[in-house]
């Protein structure tokens, strides 16, 4: 297709194009540079590039094709692969004539490159393309240069100031070898050798021919600092080395007489027109571009504002960034920020509170949010907040009126009420500023847990990866929480007590330091507060101060009768998210204007997270009071499920049902309890290994334990000593005395 085009499209012969089949993916082409009045520039590599993006356009116009152009600009250095060389399969890179390309089958042309082929490309008279010559013309014309290049004659005479040179110069007769090197070395990066070979001539064993040799092996460009170990000129310049002299005369201190900017001070020039700021939880920049007519926010050091600006740089220039000119303009803007004095800014993910508002950020390219107040909701273009995006974040519908809960119920058809109130009341949570309760979906296999979670999530913060399998350590989890609002762990089995500690921070609020990457010393801080849903078969969440953020959800088995394909349920899941989105706002714009009207009963575990779901029940499928009273029973019933699962508790409680009193120390405990055990519990992964081991299990024991009417206190006297009372005991003796037998005392 592309030899077509050139015929057909730039009159360009065939016969004057070299064609190799590599043996392996594909071919390689060569245009050759006549044909279209290529003349020798330091940038062909990015000119060639330019030219051959823009011939592939008109030529294919929108259709896709697979030219890979990685050799430019400077890239893998596929131009170099030698004719007739053999590659890894075994097979060569050979030559053959366009007749055979038209001719043979693909399979046909692998077995030419069986074995080396010679003298196939026969040289010939090349015709210049007028058509693909004036393709060329126009890349070139279309550079726009920033400033004239600076001449040779200026800089040389600057050279001039430099009292190292001016020693050379004057000494030449008796200089060192050394110190000739150094000279040479200073003076390459200015591209004037005659100035060199000037200053040479008096050297004892100048030749022309040797200095030639000496300017070719040095390596250019040596700084002031490796000079003055060597020789002590006296002076501070304030450059880096003798080439950079001219950059001190006045004309190269105004861009308008001539000089020539660096790559850097292009790009700082071109940067800005950015806003950039400091996120003030991790210091890190960030930057406002509105260059498209909508604002949007990028990570200073993402890839996609690389995009941004090395497309600025482009259009500017026509020339491509280099990686140290990148840095260098972000590092020196980034502490020019951060001096400045401005304060830094705030990002939310995916939703912010902001004054007496609350934002959602839709995740689409238009950065559309919903603004929420007490008066209602409605689309912003441009809130008053910063929102930052993660990789995988996918955009959320416009949301509709309707009536979202019905549907929402109609989509999951929970068996019972109770657990579509609390699967709603936690939506409704993920609204408010914090804390959030941890929903646990349990169940068996065939209960649709990882759906489930998937389509709550969706609603919220719709992503490329809806559920994660659980990470690897508490790291992992952070980094995986700082990327997303919403963050839902699948098929959970079992939490380490690190895992089960670190969920609880993210649940109520937290922060983790690590060691920024590729640094000695520096810390990265992460600070967090996330809605997270769990799913998982059995009791994997057994530490009671998780089950104690938590709202835990049974599922039933939905019969085989009753599942509908995946294709089918994600259908109906994409037609209600607007309308249970636009009845969430709704809701959340109920709790906005009720929240401060709102008196609970005391206050229950995740007090702020139970005070905005009843600030929104007048917009809830709810009775007045029924959510507060269903989560309570919620908790209390999984305090009870993990009291059950707790070898400790269970232990003491069993130790303590005839007992009003014991006292002893912690390792006086540890033997009573281990001697009184089954052996199979003793020697399991739940028991502790020790005393110590067992003071740490106390103190997580302690309010599930109060529930059971047992207490548990310390004194200090030497050792640590215990004082369990049960305020439910029973005294047997005066029982018996009383007349109650053992059957009524005991069941």
């Amino acid at each position: 297709r592309l030899i077509k085009g050139l015929r057909d499209k730039y009159d360009v012969d065939p016969k004057n194009l070299k064609i190799w089949v590599t043996g392996s993916k594909g071919f390689h082409l060569e245009i050759p540079a006549e044909l279209f009045g290529a003349k020798p520039d330091t940038q062909l590599y990015f000119l060639f590039k330019l030219f051959v993006t823009k011939l592939i356009s008109e030529i294919f116009g929108n259709s896709p094709c697979s030219i890979d152009m990685s050799m430019y600009p400077g890239g893998k250095g596929k131009l170099l692969r030698v004719e007739n060389i053999k590659r890894p399969n075994g097979r060569y890179k050979v030559p053959i004539t366009n007749e055979e390309l038209t001719r043979l089958q693909y399979p046909e042309l692998l077995q030419l490159a069986e074995a080396p082929r010679y003298d196939i490309h026969q040289p010939g008279v090349l015709k210049k393309s007028q058509q693909l010559s004036e393709l060329y013309s126009s890349v070139i014309e279309n550079l726009i240069q920033i400033v004239p290049q600076r001449t040779e004659s200026v800089a040389s005479e600057s050279i001039g100031q430099c009292a190292f040179i001016d020693h050379c110069a004057k000494h030449a007769q008796h200089l060192p070898e050394q110190l000739w090197h150094a000279m040479i070395s200073a003076l390459k990066p200015l591209g004037n050798y005659e100035l060199i070979h000037e200053l040479s001539r008096r050297y004892p064993s100048y030749s022309r021919e040797e200095t030639d040799r000496k300017i070719a092996s040095v390596k250019g460009g040596m700084r002031c600092s490796k000079i003055k170990e060597i020789f002590d000129c006296g002076k501070e310049c304030n450059v880096s080395c003798p080439a950079n002299l001219w950059q001190t005369a006045d004309w190269a201190k105004n861009p308008k007489k001539g000089n020539k900017l660096s790559e850097s001070e292009i790009l700082t020039m071109l940067l800005q027109k950015f806003d950039f700021f400091v996120e003030e939880a991790s210091g890190q920049l960030y930057v406002d571009d509105s260059s498209s007519g909508v604002r949007k926010t990028y990570d200073a050091r993402s890839e996609d504002f690389k995009d941004v600006y090395a497309l600025k740089y482009h259009e500017a220039t026509g020339k491509f960034i280099s990686k140290f000119a990148r840095n260098s303009s972000l590092g020196l803007i980034r502490t020019k920020v951060k001096n400045s004095g401005n304060p830094m800014r705030k990002l939310h993910q995916r939703i912010a509170h902001h004054e007496s508002a609350v934002y959602v950020d839709l995740g689409n390219d238009r950065w559309d949010a919903i603004e929420i107040t007490k008066d209602g909701w409605r689309i912003v273009s441009k809130p008053p907040v910063r929102f930052k995006r993660s990789a995988g974040q996918m955009p959320l519908p416009y949301p509709e009126e309707g009536d979202g809960f019905t549907l929402l119920r109609d989509l999951f058809k929970f068996s019972d009420p109770r657990t579509s109130t609390l699967v709603e009341g936690w939506l409704l949570g993920t609204f408010s500023a914090g804390p959030y309760p941890i929903l646990i979906l349990k169940g068996e296999q065939g209960t649709a847990k990882s759906t489930t979670s998937a389509c709550l999530r969706g609603f919220v913060d719709n992503s490329v990866a809806i559920n994660r399998s659980v990470p690897g350590n508490v790291k992992d989890l952070v980094i995986g929480v700082s990327n997303s609002f919403v963050y839902s762990i699948d098929n959970a089995s079992y939490l380490k007590p690190d895992m089960s500690d670190m969920l609880c921070q993210i649940a109520t609020g937290g922060s983790f330091n690590t060691r920024e990457l590729y640094s000695d010393n520096r810390e990265v801080t992460f600070k967090f507060m996330n809605p997270v849903i769990l799913n998982g078969i059995g009791d994997f969440a057994e530490r009671h101060d998780l089950i104690d953020r938590a709202i835990v959800v049974d599922l039933p088995v939905i019969p085989n009768e009753k599942r509908i394909p995946a294709a089918e349920f994600q259908h109906k899941f994409n037609s209600i998210a607007p309308v249970v989105l636009g009845s969430l706002c709704t809701a959340v714009s109920c709790c906005l204007r009720n929240i401060d009207q709102v008196k609970l009963d005391g206050f229950p575990r995740m007090a702020d997270f139970v005070k905005w779901c009843v600030a929104g029940e007048d917009a809830m499928p709810w009775k007045p009071g029924e959510f507060e009273k269903i989560y309570l029973e919620n908790i209390s019933s999984a305090v009870d499920r993990v009291l059950e699962a707790d070898v400790i508790g269970n232990a003491i409680v069993w130790f303590m049902q005839n007992r009003k009193e014991w006292h002893g120390t912690t390792a006086e405990l540890f033997n009573v309890l281990s001697d009184r055990v089954e052996s199979s519990t003793r020697y399991s992964r739940t028991w502790p290994s020790s005393s110590i081991a067992l003071g740490k299990r106390l103190d997580r024991s302690q309010a599930f334990l109060r529930k059971s009417g047992i207490s548990i206190e310390r004194t200090r006297k030497g050792c640590t000593y215990l004082t369990i009372t049960n305020a439910n005991s029973v005294d047997v003796t005066e029982a018996v005395n009383k007349g109650i037998s053992v059957n009524e005392l005991f069941g």
